[in-house]
Order: C-alpha cells, then structure tokens, then sequence
C-alpha cells in the first residue's frame, strides 16, 4: 500500500529504471563461454561435487564425457560425428545472463535435428545445468535463474536397449576375442621398418596386423628395445569383458582394476575405485569362467603383483571396435560393456540372489536403481512362479504327489 498517489508513481519509475539496469547488465555481464571455463577449472582440479553438500567428484568418464560436450574435439566427434556441437564454441560470446530459455531449446531442438540420441541430449543438458548451478553460487550470484528448467526433452521411446546376453552366448563372446595382442608377433625386421615408416600408426597396425597402440609403443622404444626383448606385457581385451560379464564392473572400475585386488584363495575381487561410494571397496565372487579368463592373462603378463590387470583403454572407442570386428568373424551379436553389467545382474537373478545382494555387488547406492535393471531382465526359461516355490519345498519337505 502506498500512503499517496505520488509515492505509487515514484516507486513504478524505480521499477522501471531497475528494470533497465537488469536488461544493460544482460548486455555486458560474464560470457557463458568465461562461466563455463571456471567451473571447468574446479572440474579439472577435483574439488567440483557431483552434487551440493556432497564430497564425491565426478568421475573420470563423466569428465571425459563433459569435456567432449563443452569444448568438443577428437574425442567429441568419435562419440557424437564429426560435427558435433561444443558449447564453448557455440555459445561462449555471449553473456550468460541474456541466454534464455528460449535460447537453450533452441538448442536442444537442433541436437534433436542433428540426430543426437536421448541420452546424450541429457548429458547436454546436465552440462548446461551444472555451469548454472555454479553461476548461482552465493560468492557469484552472475544470474539468479536456471532457464534450463522446464526446457522439452525429446521424448525417449522407451525401449530396452540393452541386450542381456545367456551364459552360452557370454562364454562364446569372450571366446571368439583374441587372447592377446602379442608383441612376439612382430619380427625385428618389422620393428625397424615400422620406426623408419612414415606411415600413421593405424595404417602400420592393419600392415602387419596389430594395434595401432602397439605400434606406438614400438616407436617409443617401450617394446623391442633389442632384437631378443620381444616379450609384450600388454593384455588382450578378454579380461576386461570377462571383469564386465561375470562382476558387473563398470566401464571406468574396468580401467582401474588391479591385479593386487583378486584374491585367488578367496575367489573374490575387490572394487577399490568406483564413481559411487556405495561401489567403493565392495568385494565381487571370482567365479570360475573369470578365474580361468584372469589366470591366463596373469601367467601371459609375466604374474605381476601389482598393476592394472587391463592395460588398454577401455574409454576408447577402439575397445568396442575390436570385439566387433572379431564377433563380426565369429557371427555373434554384439553387446556393449553396459549390455554386459546387465548380463551379470541377470545371472545374479537367476541364480536366486536377493536384490539387496544384487544391488551390494553392482555398487548401486540404492534399490531403485538396481529395480531398473531387474525389470528388464528376462524371466529364467522353464521357471514359472509354482515351478520356482515348488522346486525350494521339494528341497525342504520332498516331493508330494497331488
């Protein structure tokens, strides 16, 4: 309320005039592109959580995954094409404070265009989101909205994507892989060549037949320093899908795992890293088609103690590369490393597990989560509900005839 007219029109004017003052701050305040790098800076130096209150950084893969999103390169254009949008690029000029959201789905709507799947519009968009967040920091206050918030995802068809494997068809898939990529493969002669070529190291690979990855560490001198030092200590790619099919782990605890975490007496290995704490140092069975797996690459690489037990990258896209070529010989259906994580949860539920042990051995930090992989598991075959009780009686009372 307002004591007279002329007071009623002096507050409208410094309405009016604050207003404006908001729009010519819109104008010249922090570019989007000056936001982003600073809170890619804390990103980088580990000290950015995941979520407000909470310690816990992003993981290395979500990391990875982001800085393809927000400044784009090689890595961004394996995953997404070669033209992908980076935000930096695209909207770095202009201020944060005047992208409205009408702007981002402007955005959206050409990722959708552009073909991008569901999932990776959303990581898009929790870039976005997470560049904001920061932005609104008490100590920043740069805007005071998120514009992002009701912005129209594209609509997910929701289907299953994920193939769930049987254990016949898991066995055939590690089996049909190559069991190492051998160093010993190479002749001397082959050495020099590939140190005096000029050639890249992808087209010296498919020459004499192996990774281009092999053939730079031939040219750094990591391998064949001599004429008789030919021995590899590089693993093939079977222990890290037998590590995704019969443990579950994750693409990034794939990458980590040690060799100084299996415990062969106790048939168990340790997850020491995992993007959740909940995953963290939790103990897997080493079921017997993973130890036979682990044991040939351990007495391959020489029996280390310590050490990564795969010494490739599986965030590479060459990882999934290289078992399609070789399902592809074999005329198997591929999987994903995700597709394998479900295969266990599966072999978990039809081995009668419990979903609480099945969310304790896929590191999930709760049951609603683990709930979305059970529900797209399918149903063990010849197991019908009476079939399933009846068949747990027996063992307790015997057979009763009807």
């Amino acid at each position: 309320m307002f004591k007279d007219r002329a007071s009623a029109i002096s507050w409208d004017g410094h309405e009016a005039n604050a207003e404006r003052a908001v729009r010519g701050s819109r104008l010249i305040g922090p570019t989007f592109g000056e936001v982003a790098r600073d809170w890619w800076g804390l990103v980088e130096a580990g000290t950015y959580a995941r979520r407000r209150g909470r310690s816990k950084k992003l993981a290395d893969t979500t990391v990875a995954d982001y800085r393809g999103v927000l400044f784009g390169g090689a890595a961004a254009r394996m995953r997404a094409g070669d033209g992908a949008l980076a935000l930096v690029e695209r909207c770095g000029r202009r201020p944060i404070a005047a992208l409205d959201d009408s702007y981002w789905q402007s955005i959206i709507d050409e990722l959708v265009r552009d073909g991008k799947s569901h999932s990776r519009i959303a990581t898009y968009l929790a870039v976005i989101r997470h560049i904001y967040a920061y932005a609104r920091r008490p100590n920043l206050r740069v805007v005071t909205n998120d514009p992002t918030r009701e912005l129209e995802m594209p609509a997910n068809d929701g289907k299953v994507r994920e193939r769930v494997a049987t254990a016949d068809e898991a066995a055939k898939l590690i089996e049909a892989l190559p069991v190492s990529d051998s160093a010993g493969a190479l002749s001397w002669e082959s050495v020099t060549e590939i140190r005096a070529s000029s050639q890249s190291a992808v087209a010296l690979g498919r020459r004499f037949g192996v990774s281009d990855a092999l053939v730079g560490k031939v040219r750094r001198g990591e391998l064949y320093k001599t004429p008789d030092g030919r021995r590899s200590r590089e693993t093939g790619d079977r222990a890290g899908w037998g590590l995704a099919f019969y443990t579950g782990m994750r693409r990034s605890e794939i990458g980590r795992a040690q060799w100084e975490h299996v415990f062969w007496t106790a048939d168990e290995i340790m997850v020491a890293q995992s993007k959740s704490d909940a995953g963290e140092g939790r103990r897997v069975p080493m079921v017997g088609p993973l130890k036979k797996i682990l044991r040939e690459e351990w007495m391959s690489v020489g029996r280390p103690a310590t050490g990564l037990i795969v010494t490739r990258s599986v965030a590479s896209g060459k990882w999934q590369a290289r078992a399609d070529r070789a399902w592809n010989m074999a005329s198997i259906s591929r999987v994903t490393l995700h597709e394998a994580r479900h295969t266990y949860a599966s072999f978990l539920m039809a081995a009668g597990y419990n979903l609480k042990q099945i969310q304790e051995y896929l590191g999930h930090a709760d049951l609603v989560t683990t709930g979305r992989y059970i529900k797209n598991l399918p149903v063990p075959r010849g197991t019908t509900a009476r079939e399933k009780l009846e068949a747990y009686l027996a063992t307790e009372i015997g057979d009763i005839d009807p």
